[in-house]
Formats: structure tokens, C-alpha cells, sequence
């Protein structure tokens, strides 16, 4: 027979398995939290410069914001091509004179005087290549993700060119609601497709970036939440410039379907694994965020003069007995109601407590029988 140490451990491994909480899926932070905001850096105008008549006010404002030093260098009498150059221009004057991260960084202009600098990964730029499906590589693929060899150690070259494009298409769209754009100027391949393509580029690059150099999501959450806000402005723009007819093009069309079909579930799944499935949706269908949840009232604020709030007065004699009023459930928050965890958090632990129990009540046998042969063995001796 075992002996009484053997008998007390199997008792103590006995209990702890009826009583404790059943196995389940752990609550992940991408499905109770959603992108909160970035923390731009402040990057105001450089330089003075006035529309000459066909900008529009989206292209000035990165006009100004290029220094005066570098001229004319990055203009182009196609102005969505105009926005795409200078903001290359804006970048690379961000990441040489304004890097304060201690690190080699790559800096972006995201319109309204707002900027980004962030540290690189240590990845190459072309080990993105394996994480995007060949179904959405467009012809802009070998130029950059496979090909600028010379960029390949600042892999973020991938987001300075996304960046690029969706600067460029937001020019377009705000140039053809002006009255401003004309067909025959727009780019060959489209106004609003670049940023469409380079949006499976960039998650194709953060998903290297999380195998790849492990740390870097987690060291820096604000590009995470940076990249949330690039994946929406960047799809956002794509649409709006696809309701324009003369931005609509057949083979956009067709990588937006297949983003959304098969071919863009791996993309869709590392979205909806670092944010949620909402925020998935939002990005790829376009569909609007579920309301942050209201915040707990909790107890009544204090009285305005710091005094001690009056008692509610008892129900007049006359106002009869009547059914008792039925119990209030706590509020969200409160010790009992998971100690302020998140819903789908309180879900879970409930979950978890309601088949501990049962486990406790099917196995109330085994404990029991251990304990039996416990006494024995200690009566005998």
C-alpha cells in the first residue's frame, strides 16, 4: 500500500483538478482592446509657399512642409506624382535631422503637421516576401520588396513608400473634388491602387518584423498602434478613390476582391490576431467600429459643497406595502462582478468557475476514497 505522503499528495493533485477552473482559450489583449491612438510628432510648417492654382490644399500642405533648402527637387507637373516625391523628400529630412530615438529610425509625414519616427527592426526589408501571398503581388512588387537591394537593411523603406502612395491618393481625391484633377494628368496606373497594394506589403513586412526580431512589437507599442492607423487611412483612401470613376481600374478591383477572399486570409488573420476581429473588419471591409463600451457610472458624485449627501427620504406610510423591489445586479466593476475585468475577461472566468464545480461534484468520490484509505493506513500503524 502507499504510503501516507503518497496518499496526501495524490488527495492535494485530486483536489486541485475538481475544483479548479476548466481549461479555456485565454482572453487575448487584440479582442478586448482596440487601437487607441499615436502619438504623433509635431513637425510644423518649414517654409511658406502658396497654391499656384491646381494643388489644392492637401498637396500645399506638403509642399509646405518640405525646407526651402531642397527647392524644386521633388516637384512634377503630375501632382499626385508631386506628393508622392516630396514626401519622400519630407521622410528622408525627418529621419536625418529629427531622429530622437537614440537609433537608427525611418520617419514618416502623415499630413497636418503630424510625423512618426520610429526605430528599424532588425529584419532585412525583403524577408516580407515570404509572408505575402503571390496573389496580391502587384508589378510594384520586384521593384520593392524583392529589388531596392541598396534599402534592404531599413526594411521601414517598405512603409516610406507606402506612406508615399497613400499621400499621393489623398492629393488625387481631394484634387478631384476641387475641380482640380484632369483624367489625361493622373498616373498611368491609377491614383489610389498604390495604396491598396502596399497595404498587404506593409502587413506582409510587420509579420516578418514579429518573427524575425521578437521584441520590436512589444518594445513598441506605439508603432503598433501606428501601423493600426496606417492600415485604415491607407484602405480608407483606396475606397474613396474607387467611388471615383476616373480612378477606378479593373486590376485594383481585383487585388481589393482577392484582400477579402482566400488569397488575403493570412493577412487578414495576423491583422485580426494584433487588433481583434472589429478592427479587422474595419480595415479590409470598410466597416465602422462597434461604440467603446460606456464607462461605470459607479456611486453618485459628491454633493457640489463637499457636504454629506442627504438620505434618499423613506416612502410615505400611505404608499402601501407592495412587492419587494428585486435585487440589483452589481454594477460592472464591482469585487463581485470580476473585479473590473473586461466582459468577454468575466465571461471566461464564469465560465471557468461553473465547470470547476462540476468537476468538483462528478469527482467528490475519488478525494473521498483517498481519504478512506489514508485513516486506515494510519489506524494500523
Amino acid at each position: 500500500m502507499s504510503s501516507p505522503r503518497t496518499l496526501c499528495a495524490l488527495l492535494i493533485a485530486t483536489l486541485a483538478n475538481a475544483c479548479g477552473p476548466a481549461d479555456a482559450p485565454p482572453v487575448s489583449v487584440a479582442e478586448t482592446s482596440q487601437p487607441v491612438s499615436v502619438n504623433f510628432y509635431k513637425f510644423p510648417a518649414q517654409k511658406s509657399a502658396s497654391d499656384p492654382g491646381s494643388w489644392g490644399t492637401v498637396l500645399l500642405d506638403i509642399e509646405r512642409h518640405l525646407p526651402a533648402q531642397y527647392g524644386k527637387t521633388y516637384q512634377d507637373s503630375n501632382k499626385e506624382t508631386h506628393a508622392h516625391e516630396t514626401s519622400h523628400g519630407i521622410h528622408a529630412h525627418l529621419r536625418n535631422y529629427h531622429n530622437n530615438t537614440g537609433k537608427k529610425a525611418n520617419a514618416f509625414y502623415l499630413l497636418q503637421d503630424r510625423a512618426f519616427i520610429t526605430p528599424e527592426p532588425k529584419i532585412k526589408k525583403s524577408h516580407a516576401a515570404k509572408f505575402i501571398p503571390p496573389a496580391l503581388r502587384g508589378f510594384r512588387y520586384s521593384t520593392y520588396v524583392t529589388g531596392q537591394s541598396a534599402w534592404d537593411n531599413e526594411p521601414l523603406y517598405l512603409f516610406d513608400e507606402w506612406v508615399a502612395y497613400v499621400n499621393g491618393g489623398k492629393v488625387g481625391i481631394h484634387r478631384h473634388k476641387s475641380g482640380l484633377y484632369k483624367t489625361q494628368g493622373g498616373w498611368k496606373t491609377g491614383v489610389v491602387d498604390g495604396a491598396l497594394e502596399f497595404t498587404g506589403y506593409g502587413i506582409g513586412l510587420v509579420m516578418a518584423i514579429e518573427q524575425g526580431d521578437h521584441g520590436y512589437l512589444p518594445g513598441h507599442p506605439q508603432f503598433r498602434q501606428f501601423f493600426a492607423w496606417l492600415l485604415v487611412e491607407a484602405m480608407d483612401t483606396y475606397r474613396t478613390g474607387n467611388q471615383i470613376p476616373a480612378f477606378q481600374m479593373s486590376s485594383q478591383q481585383a487585388m481589393y476582391s482577392k484582400l477579402n477572399g482566400p488569397e488575403g486570409a493570412s493577412l487578414r488573420a495576423f491583422v485580426k490576431k494584433l487588433y481583434g476581429q472589429a478592427f479587422s473588419d474595419r480595415v479590409f471591409k470598410g466597416t465602422k467600429l462597434p461604440p467603446p463600451p460606456k464607462p461605470d457610472k459607479g456611486a453618485p458624485p459628491p454633493a457640489s459643497d463637499g457636504g454629506a449627501r442627504p438620505k434618499p427620504k423613506p416612502p410615505a406610510p400611505d404608499a402601501g406595502a407592495g412587492p419587494k423591489p428585486p435585487k440589483k445586479k452589481p454594477p460592472a466593476g464591482s469585487p463581485d462582478a470580476g473585479a473590473g475585468l473586461p466582459p468577454e475577461q468575466f465571461s471566461s472566468l464564469q465560465s471557468g468557475c461553473a465547470a470547476g464545480a462540476a468537476n468538483a461534484r462528478s469527482s467528490w468520490f475519488l478525494p473521498l476514497f483517498v481519504l478512506i484509505l489514508l485513516r486506515r493506513r494510519i489506524t494500523r500503524r
